[in-house]
């Protein structure tokens, strides 16, 4: 196929931060973070999200205003044609309950389509004419219902179906489905409820959506290696290439201009299927500065987790988020109109960090609450514009959630292509990608478990060369030789085996139905607990980072969960979670994996107290997204997990405070409990110390100065009050 090159118009810009200078005293103005747009050029509108909020954006004036709701956050906003409306989905009460909402813009009325605890796909649809609104259920399928409320009527039974869009005359839908590797459009037909496959020479990725005249379908792709944009027949067949650049391209929407508006590089771009140019379409969005309090903590012990040590009795003033002093108890007066927390008696530990997670908006909140202030993104599979808008967001304070340091996609040799994953074998194209992730302000870059020396060495090469540093699988390539390389960090336990263990030298015998992290498990039976020694003790020499992730890998042979924490978790997640439980922690398991499990956890042990005794400075990570990891408490999982492996607990603390903040760079930020670093602490009950596992007995939680978690009243967590 001929690879057509599109040319932008205005040339593509990064730039780290989005925020440009304040148009009035105190208010941010983004002129990029927009997300999930949805065009109407005969309105001369736009319904948008951007920072968890819904907004209405002028076309001709290029500027957007507030529709205030009532939820914590909204999504997937469809604009009537005339766009005197928007149907769009709110999420209430920590994303336990999930709305979808129909609002008249001149009288600011919502008439609520549904409100459930069950999980609605991130994109839904709206017909206008036929007031019906069509969204994906959990693994149920596709369902219709009516603006005017009644039971939804169910339309698909596919467990994957989603991103449904209607057809201009509403009698079809198109969506995406997944059965095994292969992910495509098909389409029902909602008078006879028939469902057929558009055949494409192009595998679909996340969306699409109809043409004009219903004739032609635009969708999304990762299949050649990078997020384009595709056009195929509605009868299907040979799909042309609209898009061609190293940037994502995503959620596509074809409006009844004729043309294709896409999400990519933060910005919403216009894109002339005729002539193959693009526009980038300006919206400035202005919000209030977030209102972050002043907050003056009073009498509690502060860990110094760099001496090991508690002090005497001391008060903490936070301000603006940052902590601005900090004395001997009684010594020095409250700042002005402080928020003041009695800690007399508590003891206070600095803000804990995630190294380790794959980040979805409802995990935020969850993290704050159980007291993790930083998270390093390791992949999320929102894409890179989600996660870039997101790190702002919160940094602005705006949305609730730790401080995020981003990788953008996994890159990978290799594999099988999905949303936040790179696939490709093609070093020009690897450096392509490694130059586009520097340039669009990643803080790092996380690579995956299929890349050859070749290139792996590509991609150390251009992201030294960046400053950026490389995290991540240890497989084709074994542990030694990456180092040699020059991978400045290694994930999981996964793959450490192999290092020291050729898989043809595997213990017999081995269950051939093994797969995957069963059969690394096995790997881990037969290894030499004194080359594992070396390894550790070479990976120390080397300065050579390494976040174990046990927690992660137990939820595979344990998936139990007290009602305490149920009662925080979404129901929707809980639902998808119990689901999963019954068919077991992965396919195929049996009660033997278990065991195996079991046995591995031996020689991984041996591995962690070599890394540890020869000094190396043990990490926290949570590897937060796979089901049955709960966000946050996953870290003081991990910091247990750590103490039963013989590590004294001031160790297990310095993994989650000044050991991560280190190994992010941002030792002067946070990590520790000073003037200058965030305004996030842990006001404990009792001394951890004595028993790592108090460090889930919480009086306080306090994140950039806000109080999100008071055990003494409710688990709720706050929202921002700016507004």
């Amino acid at each position: 196929m001929t690879r057509r090159v599109l040319t932008p118009v205005l040339p593509i810009a990064f730039a780290m931060a989005t925020m440009q200078p304040a148009t009035e005293a105190g208010a941010q103005t983004y002129d990029r973070g927009v997300q999930q747009a949805s065009v109407e050029p005969g309105a001369g509108r736009m319904a948008y999200v951007l920072a968890g909020r819904l907004w209405l954006g002028d076309l001709a004036a290029g500027s957007g205003t507030v529709i205030p709701t009532s939820g914590d956050r909204v999504g997937s906003p469809i604009l009537s044609p005339d766009g005197s409306s928007v149907v769009y989905l709110e999420w209430t009460d920590r994303f336990r309950v999930t709305r979808i909402l129909h609002r008249a813009i001149p009288t600011g009325r919502d008439t609520e389509v549904l409100q459930t605890t069950r999980e609605i796909g991130d994109a839904i649809d709206a017909h206008f004419a036929r007031r019906r609104v069509v969204f994906s259920r959990g693994s149920e399928g596709l369902f219709e219902a009516s603006f005017d409320s009644g039971e939804p009527r169910q339309i698909t039974a596919g467990a994957s179906d989603r991103s449904p869009r209607y057809s201009s005359d509403g009698r079809r839908v198109a969506f995406i489905r997944t059965v095994g590797d292969a992910q495509d459009i098909y389409i029902a037909t909602l008078e006879d409820g028939s469902v057929r496959r558009v055949q494409s020479s192009i595998a679909a990725g996340t969306m699409v959506d109809w043409s004009p005249d219903d004739s032609r379908l635009v969708f999304d792709s990762f299949d050649t290696g990078a997020m384009d944009l595709w056009i195929v027949p509605v009868e299907g067949g040979l799909a042309t290439r609209l898009t061609n650049d190293v940037v994502q391209d995503h959620w596509p929407s074809w409006a009844s201009d004729g043309q294709v508006y896409v999400h990519r590089n933060r910005r919403l771009w216009r894109v002339d299927p005729g002539a193959l140019v693009s526009t980038p379409v300006a919206m400035a969005s202005t919000l209030p500065a977030a209102a972050l309090p002043t907050t003056f903590v009073r009498g509690a012990r502060l860990l110094d987790v760099v001496n090991g040590a508690w002090t005497a009795p001391q008060d903490v003033a936070i301000e603006r988020g940052v902590i601005t002093w900090v004395a001997p108890a009684g010594t020095r007066q409250a700042p002005a109109d402080a928020r003041v927390v009695e800690a007399s008696g508590l003891y206070a530990v600095p803000g804990l960090i995630d190294m380790h997670a794959h980040y979805r908006p409802w995990m935020g909140p969850l993290m704050n609450r159980y007291g993790v202030s930083v998270m390093r993104d390791m992949g999320s599979d929102l894409g890179v514009d989600w996660i870039l808008d997101e790190r702002q967001f919160v940094e602005d304070g705006h949305v609730v959630g730790p401080t995020i340091l981003a990788a953008g996609p996994v890159v990978n040799g290799s594999g099988t292509g999905r949303i936040g994953q790179v696939l490709t074998e093609r070093l020009d194209i690897l450096r392509d990608t490694i130059n586009w992730l520097a340039d669009a302000g990643m803080d790092h870059v996380k690579i995956g478990s299929e890349n050859t020396e070749a290139t792996l060495r590509t991609i150390l090469e251009v992201a030294h060369a960046r400053g950026l540093e490389v995290w991540g699988h240890i497989a084709l390539v074994p542990a030694r030789r990456a180092i040699a390389l020059g991978q400045n960090g290694i994930e999981h336990m996964r793959g450490l085996a192999w290092g020291v263990l050729p898989e043809q030298d595997l213990p017999v015998p081995v269950p051939r139905r093994l797969t995957g992290m069963r059969r690394e498990a096995a790997a881990w039976w037969g290894v030499s607990h004194e080359e594992l020694r070396a390894l550790a003790r070479h990976m120390v020499e080397q300065k050579t980072g390494w976040d174990a992730t046990l927690t992660v890998m137990r939820t595979f042979a344990s998936t139990s969960m007290s009602d305490e924490v149920r009662a925080l978790m979404p129901p929707s997640v809980l639902a998808r979670w119990d689901v999963n439980r019954e068919a077991g922690p992965l396919p195929g398991w049996a009660e033997e994996d278990s065991g195996a499990f079991d046995r591995a956890v031996e020689s991984q042990k041996v591995f962690l107290r070599a890394y540890y005794d020869a000094g190396g400075p043990l990490l926290t990570g949570s590897d937060v997204g796979p089901d049955f990891v709960v966000p946050g408490l996953a870290i003081h999982q991990e910091m247990a997990r750590f103490v039963s492996m013989g590590v004294a607990p001031i160790d297990a603390l310095r993994a989650a405070t000044i050991n991560a903040a280190r190994a992010l760079g941002i030792a002067e930020r946070a990590g520790t409990i000073e003037p200058h670093r965030l305004g996030d602490l842990l006001l404990l009950e009792h001394d951890p110390l004595a028993d790592i596992a108090r460090t889930q007995n919480v009086r306080w939680v306090v994140m950039r100065g806000r109080v999100v978690h008071d055990a003494h009243l409710s688990a709720s967590v706050s929202v921002p009050d700016d507004e």
